[in-house]
């Protein structure tokens, strides 16, 4: 079962891309021994991310999208949270912020991924009370 505390270890290695922004992301909010806020840092790597797809720097997402299903599949509740709403949720609103189409990064999402992707879809478009809840009539 995948932890919290594995997760940022396990990103960094489906994407090296990241470490040197994310080396200079935690020297720079973080003081020694300091509890680090998760979220925060998805955040931050989903900007980075977003900022390799405009690059069209894509070679690695084979890599973190495989990540992002297996946190899905084989996290603890709390990863699993944080795989949709810390990571595709994040990616979801900056594509909006920017007026690009949610579509072109279902290519590269895995079965569970995709399921959840269109839960928040249906959550923001008020068809679900709640996310991953069955749709209103």
């Amino acid at each position: 079962m995948i932890i919290k505390d594995q997760v940022m270890e396990m990103l960094l290695i489906s994407s090296p891309s990241y470490k040197n922004r994310y080396d200079k992301y935690i020297k720079e909010n973080y003081k020694p021994g300091e509890e680090r806020l998760i979220y925060i840092e998805v955040c931050d790597f989903i900007h980075h991310l977003f900022d390799n797809y405009l690059k069209r720097e894509v070679d690695e997402f084979d890599n973190i999208f495989e990540l992002i299903e297996r946190l899905h599949t084989d996290g603890d509740d709390f990863v699993k949270e944080l795989a949709a709403v810390g990571f595709l949720e994040d990616l979801q609103n900056i594509l909006l912020r920017q007026n690009i189409d949610l579509i072109v990064f279902e290519v590269y999402l895995r079965p569970v991924s995709r399921t959840w992707w269109n839960n928040l879809i249906d959550f923001w478009n008020g068809k679900t009370g709640y996310l991953g809840g069955p749709l209103r009539e």
